[in-house]
């Protein structure tokens, strides 16, 4: 192998550890990189990567009734309307309130929502 080749292998396999360092950080430290990821504008267009909303929530109660309230950064609490959810779902959600788990909520375009953990998530939340 030449010099080059073997310059060319190792700058890849640093770029390679580069992009994979966020899928191996602790659950806390990927949904802060994440939403920091996805806030960011292009250095070269200046737009933002997507029309998602991202940010990171934590569920304030369990799920009692048709709504779970959740609070991001801010301390504002919003309601999320969980008519549309499967028993299993609900079960997700009042462990994740009970535990205090840090959440990312993803908000689409068309105001449908989903909230996610490391290998979890629940899908087909609307605003209440």
């Amino acid at each position: 192998m030449t010099v080059t080749t073997v310059f060319l292998v190792v700058i890849g396999l640093l770029l390679a550890a580069l992009a994979l360092t966020p899928l191996l950080l602790p659950w806390r430290r990927h949904l802060h990189w994440l939403v920091a990821a996805n806030s960011s504008p292009d250095p070269w267009t200046g737009a933002t990567p997507s029309d998602l909303s991202l940010d990171e929530v934590q569920i304030l109660s369990p799920t009692g009734g048709d709504v779970v309230w959740i609070t991001g950064r801010g301390g504002v609490p919003s309601a999320l309307s969980l008519a549309r959810l499967a028993a299993v779902d609900r079960l997700r959600l009042d462990e994740w309130a009970d535990a205090r788990t840090p959440l990312l909520r993803i908000v689409f375009p068309d105001g449908s929502t989903s909230l996610h953990h490391a290998s979890q998530c629940v899908v087909f939340l609307r605003r209440a």
